[in-house]
């Protein structure tokens, strides 16, 4: 009967260490890599890569978006803090159909990892806001801090100048 009672104890004994050990592996898991998951809408900068290193991948998910509808050579992206909209938005400048220099941003979400590297969703929401400033006679718009936007060069100087700004959702 002793013998039995030690089987059991020893029994008993495997079986705890057993599911500590599975335990204390389940917790280190839940600290997995925060990008493991991520979603189709995503992209990890990482955090020893300029943004243009990605150019291909974020042209690729601003095309989902009305914004880039009709916009060539598109280049020159950079993220920003927008306070009027109180978001970060994805920016990028290129030329329409017409020749005319087109300055545009989207609305993203942004989260800054531990290791450094930034992660984008392109749709933090269903409906993400989008803007364009399209020059005419204009190289270079800009958007205007309250909203809007400002010419900031005319082409010709015998010609109004100016930039028409549109927003849209989606």
């Amino acid at each position: 009967m002793l013998s039995n009672y030690k089987k059991f104890l020893h029994f008993f004994f495997l079986a705890f260490l057993s599911f500590m050990f599975f335990q204390c592996t389940s917790e280190n898991n839940n600290e997995k890599d925060e990008t493991a998951d991520l979603k189709i809408t995503e992209l990890r900068i990482e955090p020893n890569k300029k943004i243009s290193d990605y150019r291909s991948n974020i042209t690729g998910q601003l095309s989902k978006f009305k914004i880039t509808e009709g916009v060539n050579n598109i280049k020159d992206y950079e993220i920003n803090y927008v306070a009027v909209h109180d978001a970060y938005f994805i920016q990028g400048r290129g030329v329409d159909n017409e020749g005319n220099n087109v300055l545009f941003r989207q609305e993203i979400e942004l989260k800054k990892l531990k290791d450094g590297s930034q992660v984008i969703n392109f749709r933090p929401d269903p409906d993400p806001i989008g803007e364009t400033c399209t020059g005419v006679n204009c190289s270079h718009c800009s958007f205007a801090d309250e909203g809007g936007c400002d010419c900031n060069q005319g082409i010709d100087p015998t010609k109004p100048a100016g930039c028409n700004h549109k927003i849209t959702k989606g």
